[in-house]
């Protein structure tokens, strides 16, 4: 009995490894284009609002959602020396970013695809969790064995994203309600106490970025008022201190968009992310107080 199970644990094991999702999708693409990119864009969810097609420079987004800045960091030093005409990295700073960790959210799961694809190891550095080496305890037996008899459709998604479609402008909750929870959501994930693992991270990127010539920005991205009305005015305040204190010390700008009076809400698919509208009008502000700045032509 036990010969048949493990045989079907094996195959759907090897199976996955073989099956795209978000992550290995997003490596694959970027992979293809290292001799064109002259942009890399990081960040959560919320970088997934600059879209790089709309921009006037080469670009590629490696922002995933519930990124945190130790995953960014990572990404970026594993691509720096890889991508020969890098000019620019976009660190998207989300409202929570320096105060949040991926293994403290209720999507910790997440932290098992960049070992898998990208050999990124854990936060916590606990190199030991089977899901850092088994899809299985990764994804959980029956999501794994659904995607592995099925393919994963959100790899598909993924994929489409990534060749630069346009965002949904399928409206989800603009509106107090929903922006009020997307805002407590967000300030239930920080913890003051991760702060400084977040800004050493962010030092990090910015030390090497330096090294290697490249210019860097944050940049914090538009959200409509449903969002920012509703964020605790205290850990706002500790986010724009502490990037002022890191940009000082590097010598990098930083383009604060969150309370943008140019976005109305029309451009937000919810009360924190913008659509595809939202997105080609902050690649035009992007292209004109960012991009044309940083990128020498």
């Amino acid at each position: 009995m036990l010969v048949p199970f493990f045989s079907l644990v094996g195959l759907v094991e090897l199976r996955l490894r073989h099956v795209p999702n978000e992550y290995s999708s997003t490596k694959e693409a970027l992979d293809a284009k290292l001799g064109e990119v002259e942009i890399l864009i990081t960040g959560t969810s919320h970088a997934q609002g600059i879209e790089p097609s709309y921009l006037s420079d080469p670009a590629f987004n490696l922002g995933h959602a519930s990124q945190s800045l130790y995953y960014d960091t990572e990404l970026v030093s594993r691509y720096v020396d890889k991508i020969p005409n890098l000019k620019l990295v976009i660190f998207a700073i989300s409202n929570h970013a320096l105060e949040y960790r991926l293994m403290n959210s209720t999507e910790s799961w997440r932290a098992g695809f960049y070992k898998h694809v990208y050999g990124i190891p854990n936060e916590d550095g606990e190199e030991l969790k089977l899901s850092n080496y088994s899809f299985i305890a990764l994804l959980t037996p029956k999501e794994a064995l659904r995607r592995a008899t099925g393919g994963f459709l959100g790899a598909a998604e993924s994929e489409v994203r990534r060749n630069q479609t346009p965002l949904s402008d399928t409206k989800v909750g603009v509106n107090d309600a929903f922006g009020r929870k997307r805002a407590q959501h967000h300030e239930g994930l920080m913890r003051q106490s991760d702060l400084p693992f977040n800004v050493a991270a962010l030092e990090r990127g910015c030390e090497l970025l330096k090294e290697r010539n490249v210019a860097v920005v944050f940049i914090t991205v538009p959200t409509d008022r449903t969002y920012y009305e509703h964020i605790n005015v205290k850990s706002y305040q500790r986010m724009q201190e502490t990037i002022k204190q890191i940009s000082d010390k590097y010598g990098v700008r930083y383009f604060n968009y969150l309370r943008d009076q140019r976005f109305a809400p029309e451009d937000f698919v919810d009360s924190d992310h913008l659509n595809g509208r939202g997105a080609e009008k902050f690649a035009h502000i992007l292209n004109e107080e960012v991009i044309d700045k940083y990128v020498q032509r």
